[in-house]
């Protein structure tokens, strides 16, 4: 497999119809306008429909409508966009295609942050007024502050939690499942602002209106341990 970038027509490039991401169109744009076109667009050459680069696809026909400047990294000939592509990589069917249209996303999805680096880099935005550019907000950094922070007290409050728990009941805990629970307690002032937390959060509310969320249900001593809340 040999890949190659090259410049196609923005008017030619083809959305995969079946593609389930959305975007933010408007932190796409920011991108753009920070730091040019980066990440060029992937090809299937065999559906000639692309496999990744959807949003930036559609952000870019926006600004052209728009009669926007292109972006550095696109090159602009008579009127008409060219966009740098990533060619050489052709699906074998149907199912590796769409596979492929939902992996590229989900793995990025699925990577987590390193939390203090992630910290260090957004401090330094916010200290120069430019964390609207990668889309998160004040608030997300303050969160990120104290969780951090909290971090480190919780674990060792946990640990000792469950050595006490063992000395006191005289528990073989090795090999055995421990039922521990940590309880959360939230107070909202509004509606939104819980089922926002929820989601933040990824906890299936449900419809409950209970404001203790216990998690997780159970784990074994060493991994109760190492978790980080």
């Amino acid at each position: 497999m040999s890949h190659s970038i090259e410049l196609v027509a923005l008017k030619d490039l083809i959305a995969n119809p079946l593609n389930p991401k959305s975007h933010n169109d408007a932190l796409i744009n920011k991108s753009f306008s920070a730091f040019g076109y980066i990440d060029p667009i992937v090809i299937d050459e065999r559906t000639n429909f692309m496999i990744s680069g959807h949003g930036r696809q559609e952000v870019l026909r926006q600004m052209q409508e728009n009669n926007e400047s292109a972006p550095e990294g696109i090159t602009v000939k008579d009127g008409t966009w060219f966009v740098p592509v990533v060619k050489g990589w052709s699906s074998k069917d149907d199912t590796e295609a769409n596979a492929a249209l939902v992996a590229l996303n989900r793995t990025n999805e699925m990577g987590g942050w390193d939390r203090e680096n992630l910290l260090t880099i957004l401090e330094e935005l916010l200290a120069t007024d430019k964390l609207d550019l990668v889309g998160f907000l004040n608030t997300d950094v303050t969160m990120l502050q104290r969780a951090l922070e909290a971090e480190g007290v919780f674990t060792q409050d946990l640990t000792n939690a469950i050595d006490e728990f063992i000395s006191e009941t005289g528990v073989d805990i090795e090999g055995r499942i421990a039922h521990y629970s940590t309880v959360l307690k939230v107070y909202f002032q509004t509606e939104e602002s819980r089922q926002e937390f929820f989601n933040l959060i990824e906890y299936k509310n449900e419809g409950k209106t209970q404001s203790s969320i216990r998690y997780p249900k159970t784990f074994i001593r060493e991994t109760a341990e190492q978790w980080k809340g």
